[in-house]
């Protein structure tokens, strides 16, 4: 029976055979390769370098994120000039100097580079500036970090989970998906969108962004190192040649950088710049899907499947010089047919953001619709089955938030099924037919998801605002990194190696006195709370072998003193686990304040009253105050 269970809960791990890695079987608590480790570089002796001091990386570095002009920051200077203890040298003296840093700091990353690109149109020349980075360059950046690299990939792998039966494959990161196991290569994420930088709109922009497809989802959509990039700053006329030349050549020749076998190009875009990079001639073409050929009286039919277009094909009909209006293309070279192993059409990725416009624009307006013609008991009941909390303001407002737009949608099937009048024959509808195949191509939808690109439009438009004087503002953002980390992004902090568990959502810090008197009188739970921390700290260190803070006994301190123990209160905890059965209702609606507790004899379930990290010695701990269901409440 103990043998049956281990196979249940084993992971199969196969990894390609030119890797020379031999099978290997997991179990669910060792399994953890979904979840990279949070990327903490080692201390640096120097990490200020190229500036003096860290008192002149910092003032250089405030000035940056408070947007001070010249006259700010000069008077600033003269602040730190009185102020300065003298342990340091300080030596700026005006705003060239600080300029003048920034600058040699710049020669330590990949650089922007401007060319002007010349387009024939009209019978006359027009040129535009293009600004990008070379790709390969920030590559070689990334890859040469010791830090980061070995959170690179290169080696693929087909995931299998045992059913009882047999092992049936899953995917999930893009390198256990099939696309990866075909080439091995070195994969790039290329995202472009258009975003307004003013207020009122009348100053936009073409970013684009790029992420190491390489990297584990959790380091390429969060922040910092190893995340998104901007790459590049279009102008309307958009060409990628200048940004993707090095690639081109490399995936031909070959690059020597470890264990690189190619180059595979993965796009994120809108429809409409789907079909600029596809070279179709857009919704009126006679075949307008990107992706396959599916004629354009027949995009609301999502029974059938249609043969998929290749970068081939649709190369050889252009320097054919063929009628390009029977095949729906444009007389255009397409600058990814240089790079090997890289198809246009099957680069392009469901956009899981921009395609919920089939939501927005189409089934919301239908929804509205429905339930202005339902009687006001069936509403009544609507509302309450949902918690809408003012259903009427949601009825009549436009919203242009798309998480507000899936939450409301996820409801839209069960409730409003009935058949209308509405013309459903728009690329759109005709899209999510291929989802399957990215997935079973690319792994799951979170690898080619554009909300994390989309969220370096706030950046951007934080520089526009702020670091620049609204002149020539592709050069001055090239000169400034737009990736700005947030300080208060709360990443959450794992609770146990296997990565299963993790809380998150930081409140301030707390004493221990001021979390007694606020559950005073509501909580019997926390009735000598800092009493009962103490005794349990004591005998859940030694009890796990774990050093007591200087060989004593812990002791926090209750009184709200200034030498009080401080606690931080969590408000998120996410567990993964498995589960045969689907999550348990209590009268028809999920709790999520209750948990179930592995304990050394048997899992028990209990109540999650409380969820804290604290500090012990040098040490933070992650806990949670729970009250089990077995036992009597005050204990």
């Amino acid at each position: 029976m103990t043998q049956t269970w281990i196979i249940m809960a084993a992971q199969l791990v196969e990894h390609h055979p030119s890797s020379g890695i031999n099978t290997t079987v997991h179990s669910f608590e060792t399994f953890k390769h979904r979840l990279a480790p949070s990327l903490v570089p080692p201390p640096d002796r120097q990490p200020w370098y190229p500036f003096q001091s860290r008192l002149e990386f910092e003032v250089a570095k405030l000035t940056l994120e408070a947007a001070l002009n010249n006259k700010q920051t000069d008077q600033l200077i003269k602040i730190c000039q009185q102020c300065a203890i003298r342990k340091q040298k300080f030596m700026f003296l005006n705003y060239q100097d600080i300029h003048n840093k920034w600058a040699a700091a710049s020669h330590c990353i990949t650089k922007f580079t401007k060319e002007v690109i010349l387009v024939p149109y009209n019978g006359k020349l027009w040129d535009f500036d293009m600004h990008y980075q070379d790709l390969w360059d920030l590559a070689t950046d990334l890859l040469g970090d010791h830090n980061l690299f070995p959170h690179f990939t290169f080696n693929a792998q087909h995931l299998s989970k045992f059913d009882g039966e047999t092992f049936i494959h899953f995917v999930d990161e893009l390198f256990t998906a099939q696309d990866f196991w075909d080439i091995q290569p070195l994969a790039f994420i290329l995202y472009a969108d258009k975003t307004k930088l003013s207020s009122f709109g009348t100053a936009k922009g073409y970013p684009v962004v790029t992420q190491i497809a390489n990297l584990s989802m959790n380091i390429r959509n969060g922040r910092g190192i190893g995340s998104s990039y901007m790459v590049g700053w279009l102008p309307i006329v958009c060409l990628f040649v200048q940004m993707i030349s090095s690639l081109a050549s490399k995936s031909q020749t070959g690059q020597w950088h470890h264990c690189l076998n190619g180059f595979l190009v993965f796009l994120l875009m809108m429809y409409y710049y789907r079909c600029v990079m596809s070279l179709i001639c857009g919704i009126m073409s006679l075949w307008p899907c990107p992706i396959c050929l599916v004629p354009r009286d027949k995009l609301w039919d999502t029974s059938n499947s249609y043969s998929c277009q290749t970068s081939d094909e649709s190369q050889a009909i252009v320097e054919k010089d063929e009628v390009l209006k029977e095949y729906g293309l444009r007389d255009v070279d397409n600058s990814l047919w240089a790079v090997q192993y890289t198809d246009v059409h099957r680069a392009l990725s469901h956009d899981h953001m921009h395609n919920g416009g089939l939501w927005s624009h189409h089934l919301w307006v239908e929804l509205q619709k429905y339930v202005v013609s339902l009687r006001r008991s069936k509403v009544s009941a609507i509302n309450k089955m949902y918690n809408f909390k003012y259903p009427n303001q949601v009825m009549g407002v436009s919203f242009a938030d798309s998480s507000m737009h899936k939450d409301i949608s996820k409801q839209y099937i069960m409730e409003a099924g009935e058949e209308n009048n509405k013309g459903w024959s728009f690329p759109k509808m005709h899209m999510i037919v291929h989802i399957f195949d990215d997935i079973e191509a690319k792994g799951t939808t979170r690898n080619y998801n554009t909300k994390p690109n989309e969220q370096m439009h706030g950046p951007l438009k934080n520089l526009h605002q702020c670091w620049t004087n609204f002149k020539d503002f592709a050069k001055q953002a090239g000169n400034i990194d737009a990736d700005v980390d947030d300080p208060a992004t709360d990443d959450p902090v794992p609770l146990d190696r296997s990565m299963h568990v993790k809380i998150g959502s930081m409140q301030a810090l707390l004493t221990l006195e001021q979390i007694e008197m606020a559950h005073q009188g509501i909580d019997v739970a926390f009735i000598s709370f800092c009493v009962k921390l103490n005794a349990f700290l004591n005998v859940f260190l030694l009890a796990c072998n774990l050093p007591l803070p200087n060989g004593k006994r812990v002791q926090l301190l209750l009184s709200n003193t200034a030498d009080a123990n401080q606690v931080t209160k969590c408000q998120f905890l996410q567990v993964n686990y498995e589960s045969l059965v689907d999550c348990p209702m209590f009268f028809n609606a999920p709790h999520f304040d209750c948990v179930f507790i592995q304990t050394e004899q048997k899992v028990i379930l209990g109540h999650l009253i409380f969820l804290f990290q604290c500090l012990v010695g040098e040490d933070v701990f992650p806990l949670a105050l729970i009250h089990p269901f077995n036992a009597p409440t005050g204990v």
